[in-house]
């Protein structure tokens, strides 16, 4: 082998080891990670009462027909109870109360209503209801029910007296007896209750 070859082998050698040596000086690296889970829930709520169109909880309604008291006079009190359960999974909070009648420029300016329950107390002339036949009525701060809680608020008609069912929000007072004007007239009042989840 000639000299000439023998030092260029060496230069190369000596080359190769400093790019070995210059890559020694690199670090190890690691990385970690964390995952958060994100599900969303589904609020559902059921509501049954004795006697309505829904009596039971499994019958999975959405809204409920009381039962139908017949013909009343010129003074009477139509309490009933209305139940309710979350069937979703997340919890839900009442946020608003909605109150419409079909004849409220007739029989429904004479009647009283009574409704409390799940954070709602007002009782007075269902005509002085907020909102009534227009817009649900905000409730601030209302009752929370957790998944698969039940629970149940009231709900009174009446006329020719004060609410018998311990409303003490509203302007209650004894609404008056209905006259002859108000014979024969109807009027079906809903009270829709709002929630979220």
């Amino acid at each position: 082998m000639k000299l000439k070859t023998i030092a260029m082998t060496g230069v190369m050698s000596l080359a190769g080891l400093g790019l070995i040596g210059a890559g020694a000086h690199a670090a190890f690296t690691a990385n970690t990670s964390s995952v958060q889970p994100v599900y969303t829930g589904a609020p559902a709520v059921v509501t049954w009462a004795a006697g309505s169109s829904c009596p039971v909880v499994g019958d999975n309604c959405g809204s409920v027909t009381l039962a139908n008291v017949g013909y009343v006079g010129s003074t009477f009190d139509i309490p009933s109870t209305v139940y309710i359960q979350n069937t979703g999974n997340i919890p839900v909070t009442l946020t608003s109360l909605e109150a419409t009648d079909t004849n409220g420029s007739g029989l429904g300016q004479y009647l009283g209503m009574c409704t409390y329950g799940l954070g709602m107390n007002w009782g007075g002339p269902l005509s002085a209801f907020p909102n009534v036949n227009s817009a649900p009525y905000p409730f601030l701060g209302g009752a929370i029910l957790a998944a698969g809680a039940s629970a149940n608020y009231q709900v009174e008609i009446y006329a020719g007296m004060a609410s018998t069912q311990g409303c003490t929000a509203g302007p209650g007072g004894v609404i008056p007896a209905l006259n002859t004007p108000q014979q024969s007239q109807t009027d079906n009042v809903t009270l829709t209750v709002g929630y979220t989840g």
